[in-house]
């Protein structure tokens, strides 16, 4: 793929042909695009400078016949839109200036007088008539109701030829050129550039693969019977069809299933790599060139030849709208139907139109049909798992199934005329300890942030895939472990709040916002013994607070979106932010006082001359402005902790100046013609610039993408600042959700004179509106972002106009905004201490710097959670530092680590900013960038834990109330204590008793002895220690451990060798009392003493009933 810029000229060069696909979907802009189209190219005219019109993806079609009139043939595979309406505006413009040779000359080839643009189907006609027009008349006959001719005709209507000029619009717009590789897949590209707009689907796609202006025929004679032929076709093929989370049309389901009877057919031996790339719907296109290249040799007769007869099968196989009728009582394809589409289980259509085809006997097919409904019936009555239903029924075309053998216990047993019977499917996916490694065929990370705040653990297993918590548990069930890493470190599992966890039990996702994941980046890997899977790292895209509020980074001047520094975004379509720069005095304006009176010469910077903004409000270089050269909300993402209350900030002030030529007298000084041009005199009715602050969740937002929507947006809030609720359409938001938007609205208003000699100059001020902000529950992702209301601009257009500046949000409070101070924010993190124990440690006055010893006294604590565990932090700002104007400072920070030290702990790691093993650091800071952060961090293991013995006594016999002796060995000397004072040596314990071992050490062996006769009728078990033991003195030995930071109690011999990991730090001594009650009888002649005494019984009852009778 090379991208590059390109112009008219360049793309229409004389030589190449472009083609927009024979069947593409028609030209569909409207007269609201149209108007915005005519304003950018007068714009353009009037300010000549640079505008793009988007991005033209091209593809080789091939090369042209020696005897055509060019030698390159193009396909347009986007930008269709927006190339069309180019070509007839500027077939409008030469007609009214009467330069028609002129746009002939461009745009059609002179030998044959063809067009260079060659249309498809459905707007040929159309097009070829506009460009054949001789005069800048309209079209009003039947043609007219193409969209193509209302386009043309608008420009007859609207275009002034006084505000335009060809050589400046044909030299001043500029285009992204893509053209693609014969590799490069033009659906995944075509829906990356226009995923706010609506993407191809498969069938568009591969009509325009298959068919062309050349084979026609072979359209209209297997294409449009069968799809196109009617508006009742049109709208089966058209249905919108849920398969899981994905809604597709049924065409493209059709498509999806055809394909499956080519690769699944062993003839083609397709390879096991291919079928996992054919298996993906999201590039079924793609995946059917690539077959018909590499085992079809190029030819793609082998598809259509049976295309029509499949396509006729399946619309007459499959009907939807059958679940909304009366349930037939007999097997049969119409059950089915209510099965797949009632029950969602799509993955079954593959095989029933593989079944459809190959069976003949109505009766035969049916009882099939019959089997697969009670198949996936019983499976849904006892919650089987259905993950493996796309892997079972492909197989079964692969083994071409047509017969059932058995089915038995939920399971399917098939046999052929060329196969013996086998079983092809087990009940209930893997068995446990069954899942191989090299089954795992990827391991990767799925980002679902803004709907959980989480990155989630995705995994293909034989073609399958598993994601989140079902992933970890199938793992889990296999003994598999699954292992989050954030930057090179493991993540733990940590309990951040009630229920709010870091990482998932079984390592199904990891908590991104409660892991302080801004910018870092996560790798999961899923091993088992020395076999291991690891995914490609990703790194979180945004940030946990606003950056480049003060747009000093990322350049200048109009800056594309993605430049490093720059951070913000735009929803422009050009994608374009702007930037000005201050700079120094090289322009002179003649200016009044402020009343209007004593007009003198003064130097003015870049800022001052081109936007009416001389300063910024924070003494920085840089400021924007809202809107670059198209209308669009300017943006950032940020990562968002619920309950969390953020502080927000931003300076506004209206442009007052055009950025006109800048010219000087003979004096050197400026002119009036000159300043008169460049200052903005608005009209009292339009004398201000206005705009808004919009907060809201990102799941609400994200797909708000142009002017119209945004103010859509705004007329849905009030008018003043406040939070407001609006409700989601499915579109913008879920259906029946209400998401807060908090709006602040601000005006900076224009101020003009003029002075007796008739110099024009005017100003506006620096507003600056700060709040705070509580962020909802469940807002993970907030949009931060301004959108212009109105400007003062002569044309009252969106784009010029609305200058920001000292924009904030954040936890932190915003900076002191006097000028040429700045501050610093020490923060100190512990890891393992409890609150107190870090306060006791940060009284020491551990840090100290440039501006002297920090002691955090009188400073807030926080608790909080990361990747590397919970903490306790403490920040202490350093404010009103004396800055010059463009001079930078380092401040240098130490930790004294001697100081550091925690009783009863280990001081086992520090970090400056998350670089290990430093205790010194630095930060620049300067009075254009004024703010800085940087962060100490130790981490603690304790040398010694806390272990609880429990009793427990079981069996008939089991004394509940004694008292069992025991003692401690192996740690005497070690400073442990039995709590509440209790002797090591000697305690005792009942049923259900606890006690707690105070201060164990790391490695150290330690035996739990309960002294008890031989003869005590007991016999005992302890956690770990699964052999009973009867003998008098019952030893059981244990140690502690440190791993990866985390303690844990091992079950091991006298040695420590054979260590055993136990759940938690806890032991229990089971003694289970192995004597029976003395019932009076023998135990092993019980039963027969039973059955007499039945039998006894019963000789009772007839001689009763039997002196009864005589007595009668």
């Amino acid at each position: 793929m090379n991208a590059h810029k390109a112009t008219i000229t360049s793309i229409f060069d004389g030589t190449t042909l472009i083609e927009i696909p024979f069947f593409q979907r028609s030209y569909v802009w409207d007269k609201y695009l149209w108007e915005r189209f005519l304003n950018d190219m007068e714009f353009t005219v009037k300010t000549k400078s640079p505008h793009f019109l988007g991005t033209l993806i091209f593809k080789d079609n091939g090369t042209p016949k020696s005897s055509e009139p060019y030698s390159t043939q193009l396909l347009l595979i986007d930008g269709q839109q927006r190339l069309t309406t180019y070509l007839i505006f500027l077939k409008v413009l030469c007609l009214k200036l009467g330069q028609s040779l002129t746009f002939d000359s461009h745009y059609r080839f002179p030998d044959t007088n063809d067009l260079s643009l060659q249309h498809g189907k459905n707007d040929r006609p159309a097009f070829e008539k506009v460009m054949g027009m001789t005069a800048p008349v309209s079209i009003t006959d039947d043609s007219s109701k193409s969209r193509v001719v209302q386009a043309y005709n608008f420009f007859v209507e609207s275009l002034d030829t006084s505000k335009l000029n060809y050589t400046t619009i044909v030299g001043k717009t500029h285009f992204v050129r893509i053209d693609l590789d014969a590799n490069d897949d033009e659906q995944q590209i075509f829906d990356s550039l226009n995923s706010l707009g609506v993407n191809l689907t498969t069938s568009e796609l591969l009509k325009n693969y298959f068919f062309s202006r050349n084979n026609l025929t072979d359209y209209q004679t297997i294409w449009e019977p069968v799809f196109d032929n009617s508006v009742a076709t049109k709208e089966y093929w058209d249905t919108i069809i849920e398969t899981g989370r994905i809604r597709r049309p049924l065409i493209d389901i059709f498509f999806d299933a055809y394909f499956q009877l080519f690769i699944q057919n062993k003839k083609y031996s397709i390879s096991t790599e291919d079928k996992l790339i054919y298996a993906r719907t999201d590039r079924l296109s793609n995946s059917y060139q690539s077959f018909v290249d590499n085992y079809c040799g190029g030819s793609k007769q082998l598809i259509l030849s049976s295309l029509k007869e499949y396509a006729e099968l399946f619309r007459k196989t499959f009907q939807p709208d059958i679940c909304d009728t009366t349930i037939p009582s007999t097997f049969g394809i119409e059950r089915l139907n209510v099965v797949i589409f009632g029950l969602k289980t799509t993955t079954l259509i593959p095989y029933v139109l593989y079944l459809a085809k190959n069976i003949s006997d109505t009766n035969a097919l049916n009882q099939m049909y019959g089997i697969l409904e009670s198949y996936v019936m019983r499976r849904i009555v006892t919650h089987a798992t259905s993950k493996n239903y796309n892997n079972l029924f492909l197989s079964l075309i692969a083994n071409e199934i047509l017969d059932v053998l058995t089915y038995t216990n939920g399971t399917l047993t098939f046999e052929t005329s060329s196969f013996s019977p086998f079983v092809v499917v087990r009940t209930d996916g893997y068995a446990v300890n069954t899942l191989d490694i090299n089954s795992i065929t990827t391991v990767s990370i799925k980002d679902d942030i803004a709907n959980s705040g989480h990155y989630v653990l995705k995994i293909t297993v034989d073609g399958e895939n598993y994601e989140g918590a079902d992933a970890g548990k199938l793992l889990e069930e296999n003994g598999y472990k699954v292992t989050w890493k954030q930057n090179g470190t493991t993540v733990k599992r940590t309990e951040v709040t009630n229920g709010v966890y870091t990482v998932e039990t079984n390592g199904g996702w990891v908590d991104v916002i409660y892991t302080d994941g801004a910018n870092k980046n996560y790798v999961v890997t899923v091993s088992k013994g020395t076999n291991s899977k690891s995914s490609t790292g990703v790194t979180v895209a945004y940030n946990k607070r606003l950056e480049n509020g003060d747009f000093e980074n990322g350049g200048s001047n109009q800056t594309a979106e993605g430049t490093p520094g720059l951070v913000w975004k735009t929803t422009a379509w050009d994608h374009v932010v702007e930037l000005a720069n201050v700079g120094s005095n090289t322009y002179e304006e003649y200016q009044s006082d402020g009343n209007g009176n004593n007009w003198n010469y003064q130097t003015t910077n870049f800022g001052g001359w081109a936007f009416g903004a001389s300063s910024t409000p924070n003494g920085s270089k840089q400021f924007a402005e809202l809107n670059a050269t198209q209308e669009g909300a300017l943006y950032q993402d940020v990562l968002t902790k619920p309950g969390l209350t953020m502080s927000w900030q931003f300076s506004h002030k209206a442009r007052t100046r055009m950025n006109y030529g800048y010219s000087t007298d003979w004096w050197g000084h400026v002119t009036k013609k000159s300043q008169n041009d460049n200052v903005m005199m608005p009209t009292s009715d339009r004398n201000e610039d206005k705009m808004a602050m919009v907060i809201a969740p990102l799941e609400l937002v994200e797909n708000i993408t142009t002017q119209a929507q945004l103010e859509a947006l705004l007329n849905k809030c009030g008018s003043t600042n406040g939070t407001y609720h609006v409700d989601g359409d499915g579109t913008n938001g879920k259906i029946g959700k209400s998401y807060p938007v908090y709006i602040a609205y601000d005006s900076s208003k224009i101020t003009t004179y003029r002075s007796r000699s008739g110099w024009n100059y005017s100003t506006s001020p620096w507003n600056t509106q700060s709040g705070t902000y509580e962020v909802p529950e469940g807002q993970y992702l907030t949009r931060f972002f301004f959108v212009a209301i109105s400007t003062a601009f002569d044309s009252g257009a969106l784009r010029v106009g609305n200058l920001l500046d000292n924009v904030w949000f954040a936890q932190e409070t915003p900076p002191a905004p006097t000028e040429g101070t700045g501050r610093i924010t020490v923060t100190k993190k512990f890891y393992g201490l409890t609150l107190d124990e870090a306060k006791k440690v940060a009284e020491k006055g551990i840090i100290s710097g440039d501006t002297g010893s920090i002691s955090f006294n009188g400073d807030a604590w926080t608790l909080g959670t990361d990747a590397r565990g919970s903490y306790i932090a403490v920040s202490h700002v350093i404010n009103n530092l004396s800055l010059a104007a463009n001079t930078e400072y380092q401040y240098t920070f130490t930790e004294d680590t001697s100081k550091a030290a925690a009783d009863g702990y280990t001081l086992t790691k520090t970090l400056v900013n998350d670089e290990e093993n430093v205790s010194s650091g630095s930060v620049n800071i300067r009075k254009e960038n004024n703010d800085q952060y940087i962060t100490f961090s130790n981490i603690y293991e304790k040398n010694t834990a806390d272990v609880t013995l429990t009793k427990h006594v079981t069996g008939l016999m089991g004394d509940t109330h004694k008292e069992f002796a025991f003692s401690i060995t192996g740690l005497d000397g070690k400073g442990v204590t039995l709590e509440n004072n209790g002797n090591l040596s000697n305690f005792t314990l009942t049923h259900n008793g606890s006690v707690t071992l105070k201060n164990v050490p790391m490695d150290t062996v330690f035996a739990v002895v309960e002294t008890l006769g031989a003869d005590s009728g007991y016999e005992t078990k302890a956690t770990g220690h699964d052999t009973a033991v009867t003998n008098a003195d019952r030893t059981f030995y244990y140690k502690l451990v440190l791993e990866n930071g985390e303690q844990k109690l091992m079950a091991c011999d006298a040695n420590g060798n054979e260590a055993k990991e136990q759940e938690g730090l806890a032991i229990t001594v089971t003694n289970h009392c192995t004597l029976q009650p003395d019932l009076g009888v023998l135990l092993d002649t019980l039963p027969y003493i039973v059955i007499l005494a039945v039998v006894a019984g019963g000789v009772a009852l007839l001689m009763l009933r039997k002196h009864r009778k005589e007595d009668d």
